[in-house]
């Protein structure tokens, strides 16, 4: 069975629009939006490339929108599951 959708708050949709604009590093939003905003499958934890010369292609966490965060932005609260 699903749980109704959660009402996402400002400060998470702002974190969304962020991370929907760029992958975010981990420590970019607030450990209780991201912990929720990962339980609820709005974003994932990605590894990427890090951007920086001397790390020679190290592997970086970074935070990425779901598909399921793209439907929370457009309307404002988390998917039914």
């Amino acid at each position: 069975m699903g749980h109704d959708p959660i009402p996402l708050s400002r400060h998470a949709l702002k974190c969304l629009r962020e991370i929907k604009a760029n992958p975010a590093p981990m420590s970019s939003a607030t450990c209780g939006a991201v912990r929720m905003l990962l339980q609820e499958g709005l974003i994932e934890v990605v590894e990427v490339p890090s951007p920086f010369p001397a790390d020679n292609g190290k592997k970086i966490k970074r935070l990425a929108i779901t598909a399921a965060g793209l439907y929370g932005l457009k309307h404002g609260n988390a998917a039914p599951r």
